[in-house]
């Protein structure tokens, strides 16, 4: 029990790091030209590998994995509230990545593969508890 417990503390440890870390990129990619320059490199060679599509259909499957625990859990009341807050965080999320771009916003994939690992972790952490 203890292991678990220890397990799940670093899993949201370093789901805080990774979302300072996405908001440190944005925030910097509109102050600090290098980082701009390099953000936009980085999101053609993104572009060229079509990310956005494979990042999409794996938040695709973790939202139905997560529905498929819901479902299994739907008696636990507390897990039940917790899954839905995931799962309507998850759309909001795959939302973001249909409607925007790495045109329009700079730090992009920067945030969309930093949400993808918090929902990955997130996932590992209601697998196992």
């Amino acid at each position: 029990m203890k292991i678990k417990n220890i397990l799940k503390w670093i899993g949201t440890f370093f789901q805080i790091i990774l979302v300072i870390f996405a908001m440190t990129i944005h925030f910097l990619s509109d102050k600090k030209m290098g980082i701009m320059r390099s953000l936009t490199y980085r999101n053609a060679a993104f572009d060229k590998v079509s990310l956005k599509i494979k990042i999409i259909y794996a938040l695709i499957f973790i939202l139905l994995v997560i529905l498929i625990l819901t479902i299994r859990y739907y008696r636990d009341f507390q897990k039940f509230k917790w899954h839905l807050l995931f799962i309507l965080f998850n759309l909001i999320i795959v939302i973001f990545a249909l409607k925007l771009d790495s045109e329009t916003l700079v730090s992009y994939y920067v945030l969309l593969i930093s949400a993808f690992a918090v929902l990955f972790i997130q996932l590992i952490k209601f697998i196992f508890t």
